[in-house]
């Protein structure tokens, strides 16, 4: 047999590396890059993220009044004049939801105003955003524009991600894109027809350059050179990355007293390039749109004098407190986590005060506030979005200090690479070791940890639960929630005393319980939730039925199989009913968690587990009818229950389906915790499910959510609210399993478990492993 391969013509014999082998590098790269978070991850982020488009275009107006300007400008671009342009703007946008109280859109001559004068001299410059979205404006219309902020939001989200992968861990990186998708404002604001997503997917993305957790090359610098010139024909704004990268490289040099140090090379070319693109803006403002260029020194004092009648630095306390006052009024109405985040971000800067982020977020948000206070008009914090990403970070940061055994202390705490530079190794307790992965902080499912010091840190140690540290932020966060959703509505919440004990209880209660269930992740996930979710709050402290109902319907799920376990099988029998008969006599409306447990039930019998299951829904079922009755009985409580409206209505198909877009599932779903725990909880009953809870948190979802459309109660909310333990348990559960934690497959006795031994029961203390926290 003759061999032909050797005489065969290369050309036309494909090589076995591949057609292109000159791309190999560049897509083992590329691979290598994104592999960093599992594809685990990657999917709960991308369910993330339409969920939160989802929820934002359901709850907000898409338009605001700068956008007109974008889409005018959009349309130049495609060749319209500047009449056609205005006119077909105007077409689209006037009357339209979110300009409809706007009395400066649509001046005399405002085809002239949209493309000179002020107008021209801010948005003619930045020429990114409307240049990019003229091909998707000419395919379908002017909704178009949202083509842009929606792809780099999502680019942006994901280049977090693998920063705070870098830097940590990889759950930890997924725990930066969530904790940037929850807050409603910025979301918001990256749907809306602006350039603000656009400005963070760049801030993003030129953070990714800078030399934080690694060594920076020389490509470094041309790329990050790259998108900060992209970033400063995108918005104005795009100075404050200057300005922090300035003041870190200052500040670094002054820390390790080294003026060569790796940030010094950023600094140099980002000011090079900022006053040459701002120099060059403001010639080309000034000779191609009409000899008008725009000077924010010059319309700060004429805002000024007409509004304050004051101007210059006399002016500045007043403006900054006004928009301090505003901004926060409109932040604590709309968005609780937002709060939140800027709260701790602002700990961890004064607390990691050596740190490269914190020094970063100083400088951008100091620069951020400096710009806003030129413009004079209320932010309404649409100008601090690109500064969210670097909050998140510093929040992560001060996280993995305080709860993980790898980190170091917060004051001590740098990103900079040992060595890299020229900068010194850090020595001693400032030495930071490899980052490790979120789910394995603290201590596994069951496992109490020991820890040496007083008696009472002992004590904690065999709580189930996060470390200390985890607590103390914890209750930080419960206490500024409680604040913020008080101040939002004080007549309501100012006397609920007895409420305000109930929720508090409920807090800790379900962080024990996941955590004994999933580990101290687990727990500190739950709790965390419990605390975010506005709805659940708010009617938590508004009543104190309700908050009594939720603590003990968590007392309910700790005695069900798979909870708390460890316990005899008669005593959580026993606590299993005095529960549901407590949550059922406070709230009506926990008949879900009944609904709920029964679904339970059925699934367990189907998975050949009925008979462990069958008592607690023979429980569920004897007082869920009990208590269906008594409400039938009972002459108050007749007319608020939905069977009078579901029996005694003819049309009830069509009502059911008006009731499907009531004001109370739009309010749900505006709150970005509630809805991923639905989401997740629902993803749980297809991926796991033979598992008992998942099907008995759908349940109990599902029965919420059919009670709240047959319900014509004005506070049928409570309906959906009750059923947050279960959802919150459930989701924690997958989180967990999906990070790639061993869920425990059995109840392992307690501390202290009862153990039959030749026919008594004694009192046998279990060993536990010695963990580390």
């Amino acid at each position: 047999m003759v061999d032909h391969s050797a005489t065969a013509d290369p050309l036309d014999t494909p090589s076995r590396q591949g057609r292109f082998p000159g791309l190999r590098p560049f897509v083992a790269r590329t691979r290598a890059t994104w592999s960093v978070i599992s594809p685990a991850g990657w999917a709960l982020l991308a369910v993330a993220f339409v969920a939160s488009q989802v929820s934002t275009y359901l709850n907000r107006a898409l338009w605001i009044s700068d956008s007109r300007l974008y889409l005018a400008w959009a349309y130049r671009y495609l060749g319209y004049s500047e009449t056609a342009a205005a006119h077909r703007t105007a077409a689209h946008l006037r009357g339209h939801y979110g300009l409809t109280t706007c009395g400066f859109c649509w001046p005399a001559g405002y085809e002239h105003s949209f493309f000179h004068g002020d107008n021209g001299a801010v948005v003619g410059p930045r020429v990114l955003y409307p240049l990019l979205s003229a091909p998707f404006v000419g395919l379908f219309g002017p909704n178009g524009m949202l083509v842009v902020p929606v792809l780099s939001y999502a680019v942006g989200v994901a280049l977090l991600a693998l920063l705070a992968a870098r830097l940590w861990g990889r759950w930890w990186g997924v725990a930066a894109g969530a904790m940037v998708l929850l807050p409603p404002l910025p979301s918001r604001f990256g749907l809306y027809a602006l350039t603000d997503a656009t400005a963070l997917a760049f801030t993003v993305a030129g953070m990714l350059c800078l030399p934080l957790g690694r060594r920076t090359r020389r490509r470094d610098l041309v790329w990050f050179a790259i998108l900060l010139e992209l970033g400063l024909f995108t918005r104005q704004f795009a100075v404050t990355i200057t300005a922090g990268i300035l003041l870190t490289w200052f500040m670094v040099a002054l820390r390790d007293r080294r003026v060569r140090n790796p940030w010094l090379p950023f600094a140099v070319l980002s000011s090079v390039l900022t006053v040459a693109s701002l120099v060059a803006q403001s010639e080309v403002s000034a000779h191609l749109y009409g000899g008008d260029s725009l000077s924010l020194t010059q319309r700060y004092q004429r805002v000024t004098e007409q509004t304050f009648h004051t101007d210059g630095f006399a002016a500045v306390p007043r403006v900054l407190r006004n928009m301090v006052h505003v901004d926060y009024h409109y932040v604590r109405s709309f968005d609780l986590l937002i709060i939140v985040i800027l709260v701790f971000a602002l700990i961890s800067a004064v607390w990691r005060f050596r740190s490269e982020l914190s020094i970063m977020l100083i400088g951008m948000s100091a620069s951020t506030l400096a710009l806003a206070v030129l413009i004079v008009d209320p932010t309404y914090f649409r100008y601090f979005v690109p500064v969210v990403p670097l909050m998140v970070l510093c929040v992560l940061a001060l996280i993995f200090d305080l709860t993980s055994a790898r980190g170091g202390p917060p004051s001590r705490s740098t990103e900079a690479v040992p060595g890299a530079g020229g900068a010194p190794a850090p020595v001693g307790d400032g030495a930071r070791a490899p980052a490790e992965p979120l789910a394995t902080i603290g201590a596994g499912p069951g496992e109490p940890a020991r820890v040496a010091g007083a008696r009472w840190r002992q004590w904690l140690a065999w709580v189930p639960g996060p470390p200390l540290a985890g607590w103390a932020l914890l209750a930080l966060m419960y206490l500024l929630v409680i604040y913020v959703m008080i101040a939002r509505s004080p007549h309501q919440h100012g006397y609920k005393i007895l409420a305000l004990v109930g929720f508090t209880a409920a807090v800790p209660a379900i962080v024990i319980l996941a955590a004994r269930r999933g580990g101290a992740v687990a727990g500190a996930m739950a709790g965390i939730a419990l605390t975010l979710s506005a709805p659940v709050a708010s009617a938590s402290i508004a009543g104190t039925r309700f908050a009594l109902a939720l603590l003990a319907i968590i007392g309910c799920l700790a005695m069900l199989p798979g909870g708390w376990g460890g316990l005899p099988r008669s005593v959580s029998l026993a606590g299993f009913g005095v529960a549901l008969a407590v949550a059922l006599a406070a709230q009506y409306r926990s008949v879900i968690v009944v609904v709920g447990v029964l679904i339970g039930c059925l699934a367990a019998a189907t998975n050949g587990r009925g008979r462990r299951w069958a008592p607690y829904g023979l429980i569920a079922l004897v007082l869920g009818v009990a208590s269906v009755l008594a409400d039938l009985w009972l002459p108050q409580r007749r007319a608020q229950y939905p069977h009078s409206w579901f029996w005694n209505s003819t049309g009830w198909l069509g009502r059911v389906l008006g009731h499907l877009a009531k004001p109370e599932l739009t309010e749900i779903t505006a709150d970005r915790v509630f809805l991923g725990c639905c989401v997740l909880t629902l993803a749980a009953a297809v991926l796991r499910h033979r598992r008992e809870w998942s099907w008995m948190a759908a349940g109990t979802l599902v029965a919420g959510l059919v009670l709240v459309v047959l319900s014509n109660r004005t506070d049928q909310l409570s309906y959906l609210t009750l059923a947050f333990p279960s959802l919150a348990l459930v989701a924690v559960d997958l989180l967990v399993a999906l990070s790639g934690r061993r869920p425990r497959a059995a109840d392992p006795p307690g501390p202290g478990a009862l153990t039959r031994v030749g026919g008594r029961r004694r009192l046998r203390k279990t060993r536990t492993a010695r963990v580390t926290v």
